[in-house]
């Protein structure tokens, strides 16, 4: 097949069209995975071309700043200078509000956005409004566009709340995930975004997602407006306010290498972003032009669950100063969980980790990772195994990660690779809109107050209430503790 066009959706007024399923249903494509991405992809590398002839060639300064945006980051300081309210700053009353359902990016993706931001900041420098980690979004489909908030929740009533629900929700009950890939850089007079593309390793792509979800809508009778729509997955990154750094082709070339050079880099790269893997689909209403944090969602989807024959893995390398130590029945599992005993550095006291060992490979340490490629930290695994090591066969006990030097440290790589992490914080910041993610992942209090999984696993007092310190004398009544066999735990 020859490459794949498809053209965008002009905005317009409410219809009960769906541009999504034509694009599948289109000749050239019927659903084909490898059609869908490369519409995407043909989408994406048109725009950017055009975009580098403008910045390359341009006889004037080809940024305008975001009038739009410095209005809304003038209207936010009012209000935290808390001065005489301003009509204007009552957003909720004009035609600038939509009604989105977005995905969150995993925290892996947003340390990347980041990196980039920094870089891009370097050239562009204050020109650039940098998108704040917690409003970073990719909007997956729109319900309504430009109304105001009264009008915006008449539609969302109109769908209904169940049936919005359910839109969310769908994305936990397929076989097979959507995927977005290769993610690159692209950028317009007005701002700079990340783009990726829908993987097509499986039949069922991100686009049939969306796809789909409109469809559910639609079957409310309901018609939909959206704004411009097109074969694009892209989280914007940051927007422009200024435009000093371009008024001379040298730094319009200096910005466009800067583009040229972190896309060749990326080329090839295998990271996948499964949608809806971390944390579930968002339903958003109000001004959501420049993106909004989590706390202020009107609806959350379910996350999706892996089956346990079935289980994922992901390592985070940190270099934890550590050896292998093997202990008698470290091998020895009928529920197929291998064992891992390290030692903590010379300030700390030791500590154990649990993983889940599905084929039942050799024990290996990578040279720069605590876990190999194999077996890393198995998302879906209790959290209250990890401090201590156990099998079915005997149980064997260690000191728990508390007495780490570096617990602190050890803590939040861990915990952060668990699958719950990004749905317990984004529950959390429901109730609590300025929880950080590590006050969450390291305070025992707040995790079982919310009910996140991980309430044992970061137990820092012992039975007394008394804070464990590093290096300090175990707790055997620890929470996450078990009696061992061959005695009591011991620091090794």
């Amino acid at each position: 097949m020859g490459n794949f066009t498809f053209p965008p959706l002009v905005a317009g007024p409410p219809s009960r069209r769906n541009w999504y399923k034509e694009l599948l249903d289109d000749s050239q494509c019927h659903g084909d995975p490898k059609q869908v991405q490369e519409a995407y992809k043909s989408h994406r590398d048109t725009w950017r071309a055009k975009q580098i002839e403008l910045f390359a060639n341009a006889n004037m300064n080809p940024v305008t700043p975001d009038q739009a945006l410095l209005k809304h980051l003038a209207r936010q300081k009012r209000l935290r200078q808390r001065h005489e309210p301003d009509p204007n700053d009552d957003t909720d009353t004009q035609e600038m509000n939509c009604c989105v359902i977005w995905a969150r990016p995993p925290h892996t993706v947003l340390d990347t956005i980041q990196a980039i931001q920094a870089d891009l900041q370097g050239v562009v420098g204050d020109d650039l409004y940098l998108i704040p980690r917690q409003d970073l979004h990719l909007s997956v489909i729109e319900l309504s566009h430009r109304h105001t908030v009264p009008q915006l929740r008449s539609v969302a009533a109109q769908i209904g709340p169940p049936r919005i629900q359910e839109i969310l929700d769908l994305i936990s009950t397929l076989d097979t995930k959507p995927g977005l890939v290769a993610p690159t850089i692209s950028f317009d007079k007005m701002g700079i975004a990340l783009t990726f593309l829908p993987s097509d390793a499986d039949p069922y792509t991100y686009h049939h997602l969306r796809s789909d979800m409109h469809a559910r809508a639609l079957e409310s009778g309901t018609k939909i407006d959206m704004c411009y729509t097109a074969p694009s997955a892209h989280i914007t990154i940051g927007r422009f306010i200024g435009n000093k750094s371009f008024e001379t082709a040298e730094s319009r070339n200096k910005f466009v290498h800067l583009i040229r050079d972190y896309n060749n880099a990326s080329r090839g790269q295998q990271d996948e972003w499964i949608v809806g893997e971390s944390q579930g689909l968002e339903m958003q209403l109000g001004y959501l032009k420049f993106g909004r944090e989590i706390s202020k969602t009107d609806m959350v989807g379910k996350l999706w669950t892996l089956a346990a024959a079935s289980l994922a893995y992901n390592c985070t390398p940190y270099n934890f100063p550590m050896n292998d130590i093997g202990l008698p029945g470290q091998y020895m599992s009928t529920a197929d969980i291998a064992d891992k005993i390290v030692d903590a550095n010379p300030e700390g006291m030791g500590s154990a980790h649990v993983w889940v060992n599905p084929v039942a490979l050799p024990l290996e340490r990578d040279e720069n990772n605590l876990f190999t490629n194999h077996y890393c930290f198995a998302r879906d695994f209790n959290c209250e195994k990890i401090g201590h090591t156990v099998n079915d066969a005997i149980k064997l006990s260690m000191v728990h990660e508390h007495q780490r030097a570096d617990r602190d440290k050890y803590i939040q790589v861990l915990y952060k690779d668990k699958r719950d992490y990004e749905h317990c914080l984004q529950k959390t910041s429901i109730e609590e809109p300025n929880i950080t993610g590590d006050q969450l992942c390291l305070d025992y209090r707040k995790a079982t107050q919310h009910s996140c999984g991980c309430g044992a696993y970061i137990k820092g007092v012992n039975s007394e209430g008394v804070e464990i310190k590093a290096g300090g004398r175990f707790d055997y009544k620890s929470i996450v503790m078990y009696s061992s066999f061959h005695g009591p735990s011991r620091a090794v």
